[in-house]
């Protein structure tokens, strides 16, 4: 059963990054303004920053208390949340960055570019530790299994980066169109890695060890491009998000549909959902409508 518990107002279009940082929802989109909201009472926070350019990515490392904030222009503003100040702005690529991922097994920071490269950055001194360009496209999320990062490459691939050799490992076509967002979710029997791409398939992949993934099950989840996913709390569950403004949940184990969230049946998005994360307080979205939507998934 879904319950649809609130609606967040206040950002004035698209949201394109959330990210949970203690009970705090922080959230960020194409008006640059970054906006923070209490999860227990379900109303605006008390901080807030305008970066002035479009923010596609928000990540959080909890040991230093850094908010960091990608860029349509390439950039990652690095904000202190105990000073509250800006305390590093990192100019690492030419196009916007669309995905920041903090890295505890080496605690260094991978940045992702719609320019086709990465950026790995130790994350006490800020310093470069690796710069390497994938692709001539663009590259979406990331997901960490210890020490390797899943790329989903807008060519289809998803390209497997060792942080601790900075080098790549393998790649492997994952979807016709781009692939978006990809994770990993343990099963009854195994643990099994799931793809979104703009082809608006979900795959489902064993993983193989050190060798590329085997695909066993392509699902037509979507009508339109999937942009995120989200391992529910309990792991029982897995939530994708679309252009098609939908977004469905699926049982891990046998890959069933549970509940479509739609605009009609749900209070649901009327516009493109962008992204999506699965807290300990409900299901929260977002997307081209500007509307933050939060759920109870009973």
């Amino acid at each position: 059963m879904i319950l649809h518990k609130a609606d967040l107002l206040g950002h004035p279009s698209s949201v394109y990054a959330l990210k949970k940082v203690n009970d705090i929802l922080i959230s960020a989109g194409s008006g640059g303004i970054v906006g923070s909201w209490d999860l227990n009472l379900l109303k605006a926070s008390g901080f807030s920053v305008n970066v002035g350019k479009a923010v596609y990515a928000i990540e959080y490392i909890k040991k230093t208390n850094l908010l960091l904030l990608g860029t349509s222009e390439g950039n990652v503003h690095v904000i202190d949340l105990t000073k509250k100040q800006e305390v590093k702005n990192l100019v690492l690529h030419k196009l916007a960055v669309f995905d920041i991922s903090y890295n505890a097994f080496t605690n260094t920071i991978l940045t992702v570019s719609m320019d086709g490269s990465l950026t790995q950055i130790d994350a006490n001194t800020f310093e470069l530790v690796d710069y390497k360009v994938l692709t001539s496209g663009k590259l979406r999320k990331t997901f960490f299994d210890n020490e390797l990062a899943y790329i989903c490459c807008g060519d289809g691939y998803i390209r497997v980066y060792n942080m601790q050799i900075k080098g790549l490992v393998y790649s492997f076509l994952a979807h016709e169109l781009s692939a978006n967002v990809c994770k990993k979710a343990p099963t009854k029997k195994q643990e099994l890695l799931f793809s979104g791409g703009r082809d608006a398939m979900l795959n489902v992949w064993k993983l193989n060890g050190g060798n590329p993934p085997s695909k066993i099950l392509s699902i037509p989840a979507h009508n339109y491009a999937i942009y995120d996913m989200a391992i529910s709390p309990n792991q029982k569950y897995l939530a994708t998000a679309s252009r098609d403004k939908t977004i469905k949940i699926w049982d891990v184990n046998d890959l069933s549909l549970v509940h479509r969230i739609d605009v009609k049946s749900d209070a649901g998005h009327s516009k493109s959902v962008n992204v999506i994360c699965w807290e300990e307080e409900g299901l929260i979205s977002s997307g081209d409508d500007a509307i933050i939507k939060v759920w109870d998934v009973v």
